[in-house]
């Protein structure tokens, strides 16, 4: 494996150590440590109710709808 990579929990590709979200099984890592300023520019809307959440969320603090698969399917 390359210097700056690591292997994805979920799926075991190769991916970017910085990584927070595989880019083959489109899952995040809820536990990726990233600094708030970080954090703040890393943002999605909910397909559910448009508002802006975290981009690890894996539910909608707002309307409480599970994100989690929703959005590769939408991106299909």
């Amino acid at each position: 494996m390359e210097k700056g990579y690591k292997l994805c929990p979920y799926c075991a590709k190769e991916i970017k150590e910085a990584a927070i979200k595989c880019q083959y099984c489109w899952k995040f890592f809820e536990n990726q440590e990233i600094g708030d300023e970080t954090r703040e520019k890393l943002k999605k809307q909910c397909p559910f109710c448009m508002n802006e959440i975290d981009v690890i969320a894996s539910e909608c603090p707002f309307c409480e709808e599970i994100l989690e698969g929703k959005e590769k399917l939408e991106e299909k």
